[in-house]
């Protein structure tokens, strides 16, 4: 039996001995970590909290990034086409805004309104 599993030699072990201490050492490291896992909040929140935006930064880079290039090709500075981009976006959403808020507030008057003919119609614990 000098054969050896490759699993083992993966792991760099020659015998089981190594195997059972090294499954030993992470069942150690996850029991330490479930005693322990209050220490690491503050660092999840803090990854949770800056993580999102920076993803959304490259998404918004690698997508506006050719347009920069293409206002630079009409001789206007990169510095100056962000900013122009910039406000571009700015004020395409602020136009969606205006335009839509007046029919959402329209909706919800008229939800409040009809709300004691629904009323009668909603289970909340069927």
């Amino acid at each position: 039996m000098n054969q050896t599993n490759r699993f083992i030699k993966f792991l760099g072990g020659k015998n089981l001995f190594f195997l059972f201490a090294l499954l030993s050492l992470i069942g150690i490291t996850i029991f330490i970590y479930n005693h322990i896992s209050f220490v690491f909040y503050p660092v999840i929140v803090i990854f949770s909290t800056i993580t999102p935006p920076i993803i959304l930064a490259f998404i918004a880079f690698y997508l506006l990034n050719p347009i920069v290039n293409i206002l630079e090709k009409i001789r206007i500075k990169r510095i100056w086409g962000i900013i122009l981009l910039i406000l571009a976006i700015a004020g395409i959403l602020t136009g969606i805004v205006l335009l839509t808020a007046p029919l959402i507030e329209m909706q919800v008057q008229d939800l409040i309104k009809n709300f004691p003919i629904y009323q009668p119609n909603i289970n909340l614990f069927p």
